[in-house]
């Protein structure tokens, strides 16, 4: 299930990640630019599972290893952890892990499980991002929590005006 192209706000590509991994396409031809960020991607193609099925096997450690030799930092989106073991099967071929949550889609309970199922695997989990978190519908001892963890930037009805501006 491919979510990059999406995220990315783009059509799935015709050939990508499992391109590369079955050798029919360089990693050079299929790397994707988003000139408003500077960020270069390379996303899987729709119907791609099988050769994603490659993740187990050298290839993704060599395309890694490829990329690493270009790159200072490479984020790999994976599947969430529980529900298919992609993000497992890459554990080893990362440096640190970051897990994402969406506010209220988790429980504590689970995410502790979650980040316990990584450790457990030998991943360096570094994090967890909470998304979709609205500060305005927080109470006042959540936002004192969340100033004494939380990392960025605030959304407030200023910079939400100023955003809006900026977007027309």
């Amino acid at each position: 299930q491919p979510m990059g192209s999406t995220l990315a706000r783009r059509s799935p590509p015709e050939e990508g990640l499992a391109a590369v991994l079955e050798g029919r396409e360089s990693i050079y031809d299929v790397v994707i630019r988003d000139e408003s960020t500077g960020l270069d991607m390379l996303l899987a193609e729709n119907h791609a599972s099988t050769a994603l099925d490659r993740l187990t096997g050298l290839g993704m450690e060599g395309l890694l290893d490829q990329l690493r030799s270009h790159y200072s930092v490479i984020v790999i989106d994976s599947p969430p952890i529980g529900i298919v073991a992609d993000a497992l099967t890459l554990l080893p071929l990362v440096d640190q892990t970051i897990m994402v949550a969406r506010q209220g889609s988790s429980s504590i309970n689970e995410l502790r499980n979650g980040m316990q199922l990584l450790q457990d695997r030998g991943a360096k989990a570094v994090g967890l991002v909470l998304t979709c978190v609205d500060p305005e519908g927080t109470t006042l001892m959540d936002k004192r929590t969340l100033s004494r963890y939380a990392k960025g930037v605030q959304v407030t009805p200023i910079n939400r005006a100023r955003r809006e501006r900026a977007t027309g």
